[in-house]
Order: structure tokens, then C-alpha cells, then sequence
């Protein structure tokens, strides 16, 4: 199965250099290929309707989408928290201690989004006799949690 793309639209400064333009063409002989005289323009325009959408009326014209798995990992391994095209913000996903099967007193978490990071959560004593923590993820990517 070949796909063929009748129109490919370059938007943007990326779109006025030479060496990407040559690479679309090369890799798209029978598309019609527009880059716009004002492709910066539109970018700009783009951004300062987001931003009016986003701070005037607490609204996103666009949604982020993660692009990788995130996991949580206890003892017994990795554990798929948020699956790749979850919309962000997230729905909450609640994860129980007893399936993680925590060793000691700490969660890691994993994200293929950040391929050499993890971040470590320490839990309190307090946390320690909660059946489950609940985990959400905002459209900056940030993690928050809290225990049930």
C-alpha cells in the first residue's frame, strides 16, 4: 500500500528553507507542494488566536495529545499509566498500591516522553495506608496526584 498525498501545505519559517524544501519534493514527487509568502504570518495569527481562546475565554482551540506511553513502576515493573493519544488534560486514572506492589516507600515514575528522566515520589507514612492514589496529567504534562 502506497499513500498518496494530493496536497501538502508548508506552514511556517521552516517552510522558507531550502534543504526541507527539497527533502518534501523529494519524498513527494506527485504532490502539489504550497508554501505561502506568509507562512510566518499565519503562525503568528495562529498563536494569537490560541492565546486569546486559552486567557480571555479559558478555552483551547487545540487539544495536546501525548505522543508516548507514561508508566508507573513499583516492584513488580512498569505499569501503563497514560496511554499514547490520551487528550490532554487527562481523565484521572486511579492506580492501587496493592497492584503495584511498592517496595519501601517510593513510586517511580516513568515517561517515554522524557526518555532519561523518572521522577521519584516519596510517600509519607501517611500515604502508606491509602488503597489508592489518583493520578492526573494537565495539557503542560505535568503529573499531580493525590491519595483517595
Amino acid at each position: 500500500n502506497v499513500l498518496h498525498t494530493d496536497l501538502i501545505l508548508i506552514t511556517g519559517g521552516g517552510g522558507k528553507n531550502p534543504y526541507f524544501q527539497k527533502y518534501i519534493y523529494k519524498e513527494f514527487p506527485n504532490s502539489e507542494v504550497f508554501i505561502s509568502d506568509n507562512s510566518q504570518e499565519q503562525v503568528s495569527r495562529g498563536n494569537a488566536i490560541h492565546s486569546l481562546l486559552l486567557n480571555g475565554f479559558g478555552t483551547q482551540l487545540i487539544t495536546p495529545i501525548l505522543t508516548r506511553d507514561v508508566y508507573i513502576t513499583g516492584k513488580n515493573g512498569p505499569k501503563l499509566l497514560f496511554p499514547i493519544n490520551t487528550l490532554l488534560p487527562s481523565e484521572e486514572q486511579i492506580v492501587y498500591l496493592s497492584d503495584l506492589d511498592i517496595n519501601g516507600n517510593e513510586i517511580v515514575l516513568i515517561s517515554e516522553i522524557y526518555n532519561e528522566n523518572t521522577l521519584v515520589v516519596k510517600l509519607t507514612d501517611e500515604l502508606m495506608h491509602v488503597e489508592s492514589i489518583q493520578f492526573s496529567i494537565d495539557q503542560n504534562y505535568f503529573i499531580h496526584f493525590s491519595s483517595l
